[in-house]
This record gives C-alpha cells, sequence and structure tokens, in this order.
C-alpha cells in the first residue's frame, strides 16, 4: 500500500525509453552507476529523499522498459489509476513518445473521475524538465505547472546542458538539489492527500509571483524561489 489511503502507489514515473538508455561515459565521479539510465538515476535519487521528507518508507515506480518496444497496456492503466502522483519527465523523446501521451490521459481521466486532480492549489500531475521543450508542444495539463528544470543553458553558446552529464565541477551538486525540490513538491502534495480536508493554504497574501528568467540567471531564481518557499511563500 502507498502512503495515500486508496493508492498502492505514491508516485508514477512517465518518461520515454530513449531518456533511459545507459549514460556509458563516467564524468566528475558521477551519481550512481552510469551504465543505468537517466532516469535509472533520477528515481533512486527521489525515492531516497521522498522518504526523509515525508519520514516513512513510499512507493516510488516506474516501467523499467528494457526494450524500445512502447505497448500501452491493460496493467499499466490499472497502475495509473492506483497512483496518487504521476511525475512526467519532460523531453523531446517524451513529446514524441505514444506510450506517454496515453500514460498522462489515462491518470487524468481516472484522477478527474474522482474530482480529484488538484489538491488546493497543488496538481497531481508533476512536471520534470530533462531538457527544453516548446511550451507549444506541452499538453495543457504540463503547461500549467512550472516544473523543475534539469539543465542549464551556457549563456554563450544558447546550448543545454543536461546537469547530469554536465562536466562541471557543481552539476552533481545541483543536480541532487534539483531532485530535492521535487522530493519536497511531492511531499507537500502526499501529505495533502494523505489527510484529507487539510489542504495547503492559498491566502493571496502568501502568494508570491516569481517570473522566469533567462537561461544565465536560473540558479539565481531558483536560489530565491527555494528561500520564499523556506519562508512559507506559495
Amino acid at each position: 500500500m502507498g502512503m495515500v489511503t486508496g493508492y498502492n502507489i505514491d508516485v508514477f514515473i512517465s518518461y520515454s525509453h530513449i531518456d533511459n538508455q545507459p549514460l556509458n561515459q563516467p564524468l566528475n565521479q558521477p551519481l550512481g552507476d552510469l551504465r543505468k539510465g537517466w532516469v535509472d538515476v533520477f528515481r533512486e535519487e527521489l525515492q531516497i529523499l521522498v522518504d526523509v521528507h515525508v519520514g516513512q518508507h513510499t512507493t516510488v515506480w516506474y516501467d523499467k522498459r528494457l526494450t524500445g518496444v512502447e505497448v500501452f497496456s491493460d496493467k499499466i492503466e490499472q497502475l495509473l489509476r492506483a497512483s496518487a502522483v504521476l511525475v512526467s519527465i519532460i523531453s523531446p523523446g517524451y513529446l514524441q513518445s505514444e506510450w506517454c501521451n496515453r500514460e498522462l490521459c489515462s491518470f487524468t481521466k481516472a484522477a478527474q473521475g474522482l474530482g480529484s486532480l488538484r489538491v488546493g492549489n497543488l496538481q497531481r500531475a508533476v512536471k520534470v524538465l530533462r531538457l527544453p521543450v516548446e511550451r507549444r508542444a506541452l499538453p495543457p495539463l504540463l503547461d500549467e505547472v512550472l516544473g523543475r528544470e534539469f539543465y542549464r543553458v551556457d549563456p554563450k553558446s544558447g546550448n543545454a546542458k543536461d546537469l547530469l552529464i554536465d562536466s562541471s565541477a557543481d552539476a552533481q551538486r545541483v543536480f541532487r538539489a534539483r531532485v530535492d525540490d521535487v522530493a519536497q513538491d511531492l511531499s507537500r502534495l502526499l501529505s495533502a492527500m494523505a489527510t484529507p480536508g487539510v489542504a495547503p493554504p492559498a491566502s493571496a497574501a502568501a502568494t508570491v509571483f516569481l517570473a522566469w528568467t533567462t537561461g544565465d540567471l536560473a540558479e539565481e531564481r531558483e536560489k530565491l524561489r527555494r528561500e520564499l518557499e523556506a519562508r512559507q511563500y506559495r
């Protein structure tokens, strides 16, 4: 059983097979075993940090998809209905995947059928951006939430660098910090779902609008966001 009554899975990770191919090249004492894929490493780190933040063991599930064949099965649909939260790993591959689209549609339909796609001001579909994509290409549901970015943009070249394979000295520290951000988001959401009738506060007085920035200021924006959230602002 999951942490939330009525759900066997706390967090269901939806991703494209192409985003979990072995990374192979070890860079700068990499996180985990880079014979694993990006999603493998992300899921392992997330499981640990979600457990720490909620104070108990949770179920963070993903389909390992050992081949590139994508066949949406009845089993996957059942698992989606039994999941409290959906985490979508957004990338160009995700947008090309019919499997990922069906997972999002099935989860949304099940949640809407229960009238519970949102908990207070929180949405049960969470966005993780492995790489940048055009906003207009996102499904409307995922365009509504800001999400967490797992890349940074080189201000000189304009190229996006995936944090997990970035050779910069601080890339892995930033990767872990971003996973922790997602874990804290999930902790708040799961805790709200586990306590019916106690939704996160949505007072306008406690809400701050934090504008988007250019890529070279993204990390400064993240630091400011963390400080605001630590002070209980929404």
